[in-house]
């Protein structure tokens, strides 16, 4: 039978490592043998790492052949990723040819995982003002969506004192997303009023959240205090009877 064999399983992915993937025939081939690879796995040729060649020859006479691949370095976190590789096709020595030889490699990720903050574009709106920005920042870019989930509190009310409060979703390979604050506009006289705009949740490209991220806008009202008007009464003195 026939192996594939990497002498290390893993490496760092700023390592600049040059990793070799050897084939090893239990015995001398009677010719040449050359196998076509598959790669699978969350890491991709090409992109997060670089084969010298899709094929690897045992050349006849020889119990091995190798090729090299070579870790790509970049500023995305991504997690560790994996890369398995198997024999899509093997031809030559037909003592070989039917054999399925597999090995697999782990990439490990040198950048730490992104966290997020949450920051407003102002923290007080008056009723009648325009809307002010929500802003999810991540520390660092990640190759996948993450969603940031938004709670309210305060003594304004979502859905009546401002309208409802979208998520904040930051695309795969970006750093920043968005969300509006906007104030209801209403003639009833209100002392001010605060919105609480926090981070419940974040989901997606490995990302929490900064320790506890929150916001608190203050919204004014811009009607007058109402006043009371007082009432005169006139004094009536009736007639006594005679």
């Amino acid at each position: 039978q026939r192996q594939m064999c990497i002498r290390d399983s893993s490496s760092t992915e700023n390592s600049g490592d040059t990793i070799t993937l050897t084939a090893t025939a239990t015995e001398a081939v009677s010719s040449n043998t050359v196998i076509t690879l598959a790669t699978t796995g969350d890491a991709i040729n090409n992109t997060d790492y670089a084969l010298s060649s899709t094929t690897l020859t045992i050349s006849s006479g020889s119990t091995t052949g190798s090729i090299t691949f070579t870790i790509t370095d970049d500023s995305v976190y991504e997690g560790d990723e994996t890369i398995s590789f198997s024999a899509f096709d093997i031809t030559g020595d037909s003592n070989y040819t039917s054999s399925s030889p597999t090995e697999d490699f782990t990439i490990t990720e040198n950048e730490s995982a992104p966290t997020v903050t949450l920051t407003s574009s102002a923290s007080s709106v008056a009723e009648s003002g325009s809307a002010l920005t929500l802003t999810a920042t991540l520390s660092g870019v990640t190759d996948e969506e993450v969603t940031v989930g938004i709670s309210t509190s305060g003594t304004g009310t979502e859905g009546t004192d401002y309208s409802t409060i979208s998520d904040i979703t930051i695309t795969a390979g970006s750093t920043t997303g968005t969300a509006s604050f906007t104030p209801t506009d209403d003639t009833i006289y209100e002392i001010s009023e605060t919105a609480i705009i926090a981070i419940d949740t974040v989901s997606g490209g490995g990302a929490t959240e900064s320790g506890t991220q929150s916001q608190t806008i203050t919204i004014t009202s811009e009607e007058s205090a109402p006043t009371v008007t007082p009432v005169s009464y006139t004094h009536l003195t009736l007639p006594t009877k005679a």
